[in-house]
Parts: C-alpha cells; structure tokens; sequence
C-alpha cells in the first residue's frame, strides 16, 4: 500500500485483515507503522489488543460520575472498549468515529459480546449527526476535543 492509496482512501480506509500486522513490509513502510489514526483504522484488531487503558480510564470515570441514568455519547470511540465499559452503567451509549473500519469492527464486538445498550454512528467529532443537548454526558476518551 502506497501512501497515495492511503490518501485517496481518506476515513474511507478498508481494514487490513485480522493478523496482517504482524508482516512487516520491508518494501512499503509507508505511512509510518506509529501514526495512531492509520494504525486504527487500518488494524483495528491490533489497537483493540492494545486499547485496553481504555478500560482502567472508564473505570477511574466510574468512580467519578454516576452514569446509570445518562444517554452518553462517546466521540472517537474506536474499536470500542471505552464504549463497552460505558455500557456496562450507562443507560444508553451512543458511539461515533469517522473510521469506518473501527465502527464496523466495534459494532461486530458489540454483537459478540451481546451488548444492546451501544448504538455506533459514523461521526467527525466537528460535525457531530445528533442535535444539540441530546446527551447527558458526552465523552472524549483518546479524541481531543476541537
């Protein structure tokens, strides 16, 4: 894959399959194996493996606020494991991120593990598809805020 590809691609970017991480192209390291939104989005089940801080930080937010009544939104949710631990309290967990691979591969976890309370949603953080003042707490666990 040429960096061109991955820039034509865009948000757009088809994941790799499940283990193909583990190669290393001696021929085309391109884009940088270390930029985190390529990395996301292309190896989805590689930053699920390494995703699991997320939890131990919705845990520690847990302790903080009492999310068991709250429609929560959670803006850059990924592969899903900050969305997952929300569930676990929140009424409802409205998820959204501008990868479609990490949405695709989130919504499958979600489904394996038999979690109903999660809706995933395509969404920049800066053209969010939810009118204003529809969420009782909105969460930003690794995308920074605008």
């Amino acid at each position: 894959m040429k960096i061109e590809d991955i820039l034509a691609a865009g948000y757009e970017m088809k994941a790799a399959e499940p283990g193909s991480w583990r190669i290393y192209d001696e021929e085309n390291p391109i884009p940088g194996y270390f930029e985190f939104d390529w990395l996301s989005s292309r190896f989805p089940d590689l930053y699920h493996d390494f995703a699991i801080s997320s939890i131990g930080l919705i845990n520690k937010l847990h302790t903080l606020i009492d999310f068991s009544a709250m429609d929560v939104l959670d803006v850059g949710a990924g592969t899903g494991r900050s969305s997952i631990e929300l569930s676990k309290r929140a009424r409802k967990v409205f998820s959204t991120d501008v990868y479609t691979s990490v949405i695709e591969f989130g919504r499958n976890e979600i489904q394996k593990l038999g979690i109903e309370n999660i809706d995933y949603r395509y969404g920049d953080r800066d053209h969010l598809p939810f009118a204003d003042n529809t969420f009782d707490a909105v969460v930003f666990s690794w995308a920074e805020p605008n």
